[in-house]
């Protein structure tokens, strides 16, 4: 019986990419599950790594895109099930792979898509779920990257007001709009603009109570600091609803990254739509992306960063990566979705969902580095194939 690891680099710690190779005596099973463990067992706080089929007791799997092994893990382990009997093995990761378990300065959570109000399938379950679980770590801030309502109707924004207040009462919460937000989606009602200024000044005086002071708030964009992180949010609706930035929007966003280009740290960039080609799903339609993509893109590259974005209800417990990781170049992350996830599109086109999982991203602060850790809201757990170190 094998259970073989082979790093792509032996001597980085913590990079988990590598080629896993099961060779088992166990003919009669069928699946076999990847964990990380430590010398007590299993990680009770991670999910599955990936549950892989065999083919005469073999299997192979490649961990890629820059994934982490976690802090507290020294081994990986495989269990498969015969009949009543489990067998497992396990490999310990050498020395040289293994991850000083630190603790962070701070933490935050990267959250999207809440959809307040739109109570269909499991969304109001699950948006409890991930409010709870995120209010829990006791964060410094939460981030909403979009999508705050399901049709921006007023009603709906007073409802996420009490979402907020409920579950995040000394905590700032800052939003950025999403397409919901400018569009319902519902024949012959438009979206109540007014409202979602509105919200955006309850937004403000909120968290400027709270003590996380917002700066240059127009048209629901704007930009704050947390610690030494400079943080601008962007509004995801052009003049016309196109779903662009629009070229002022632009000018004002690299304004606001030349103000901290020279500060040593990423700045965040946090708005609703993805860049496409990075993170989230490769999409069939043109509006997941901004209209003026390839400008917004050419603009990031100019500048030490770090993009947020939601809108496609990513499923982080995925191979294709959630963190892309830039080198000299700015690093993306999506955010999930706080309601419901989706996996990709079947051979029609048509939208595979996820409604039972909800996840978001928690972001542990470090001296040198940002740990990037997927969550898994409804089983409250961490995602192993969503861990990502961005160095700085």
């Amino acid at each position: 019986m094998l259970l073989q690891y082979s790093f792509d680099d032996e001597a980085k710690a913590g990079l988990a990419d590598g080629r896993i190779t099961i060779d088992a005596d166990c003919r009669e099973s069928k699946i076999a599950k990847l964990y990380w463990a430590d010398s007590a067992g299993v990680l009770s706080d991670y999910m599955k790594i990936k549950e892989l089929e065999l083919n005469d007791g073999k299997a192979t799997y490649q961990m890629k895109s820059g994934r982490n092994i976690p802090q507290t893990a020294t081994k990986l382990i495989c269990k498969m099930e015969e009949d009543t009997c489990e067998t497992i093995l396990e490999f310990k990761l050498p020395a040289a792979k293994l991850v000083k378990n630190e603790k962070p300065n701070y933490t935050f959570f990267l959250l999207t898509d809440i959809h307040g109000a739109g109570d269909y399938w499991q969304n109001k379950s699950n948006r409890d779920a991930a409010f709870a679980d995120a209010a829990s770590f006791s964060p410094t801030h939460i981030i909403i990257s979009g999508d705050i309502t399901n049709a921006g109707q007023a009603p709906q924004y007073e409802k996420v007001k009490e979402y907020v207040d409920a579950y995040f009462p000394q905590i700032p919460v800052f939003f950025t709009t999403g397409n919901h937000d400018h569009n319902t989606y519902v024949k012959d009602l438009s979206a109540d603009l007014k409202a979602l200024d509105d919200f955006f000044i309850w937004q403000t005086e909120r968290n400027n109570r709270l003590g996380a002071k917002i700066s240059d708030v127009t048209n629901c964009r704007y930009d704050t600091y947390f610690g030494d992180f400079h943080s601008i949010f962007l509004n995801a609706s052009a003049p016309e609803n196109k779903f662009g930035l629009g070229e002022d929007q632009r000018n004002w966003m690299e304004q606001k990254l030349c103000e901290s280009d020279g500060n040593g740290l990423p700045a965040f960039v946090i708005s609703h739509f993805p860049v496409k080609g990075k993170t989230g799903l490769v999409s069939l339609y043109d509006q997941q992306y901004f209209s003026d993509n390839d400008a917004v893109e050419e603009l990031l590259n100019r500048h030490n960063c770090i993009y947020v974005s939601g809108h496609t209800h990513y499923n982080l417990d995925s191979d294709d990566p959630s963190v892309c990781v830039g080198k000299n170049a700015p690093s993306y992350i999506n955010a999930g979705c706080a309601v419901w996830t989706q996996n990709g599109y079947d051979e029609t086109g048509k939208d595979i969902y996820i409604p039972e999982r909800c996840m978001g991203q928690c972001v542990e602060v470090y001296d040198k580095y940002l740990l990037i850790r997927g969550r898994d809201f409804t089983n409250r757990k961490f995602i192993p194939r969503c861990e990502f170190k961005i160095e700085f």
